[in-house]
């Protein structure tokens, strides 16, 4: 139960700490920090403008993260879909090593950063309950 627990609190934290500043936070995602637009005779800070447009920036960083774990979805090919004591890394097709480079890649590029963070904390907590759980880090 810490575990799953885990894929819902380190992405909290995680976003905690890069959009406690909210400019870090855009570069994170992969914007520019434009400061102010003049839109006719109002001027937007770019914060308001994409609050408007997407909502709160650390929210929306949240919700990706959170997606992230559809790479579970690999788990209804076991069977059984669940066994608390088998270690994912390596045994489910999305929880390879070689899919974990790419997740790992993903994160070097800004508009896939996001969805890099999400994947290889999802696998690197997997990694860790199979060390915790089974005495391995890898199947």
């Amino acid at each position: 139960m810490l575990h799953l627990a885990l894929h819902f609190l380190v992405p909290a934290l995680l976003v905690g700490v890069l959009f406690r500043n909210q400019q870090l936070g855009d570069k994170v995602l992969g914007d520019k920090v434009l400061g102010d637009k003049v839109l006719g005779d109002k001027v937007l800070s770019h914060k308001v403008l994409s609050h408007k447009v997407l909502g709160a920036r650390w929210q929306v960083a949240y919700l990706i993260l959170i997606a992230t774990m559809v790479v579970d979805i690999d788990h209804l090919l076991a069977n059984p879909i669940y066994d608390p004591n088998r270690c994912s890394i390596g045994f489910h097709p999305l929880h390879q090593p070689g899919f974990i480079g790419l997740y790992l890649l993903l994160c070097f590029i800004p508009k896939t950063r996001l969805i890099g963070l999400g994947l290889t904390i999802h696998m690197l907590l997997d990694s860790i309950d199979c060390q915790v759980t089974n005495g391995i880090w890898i199947n």
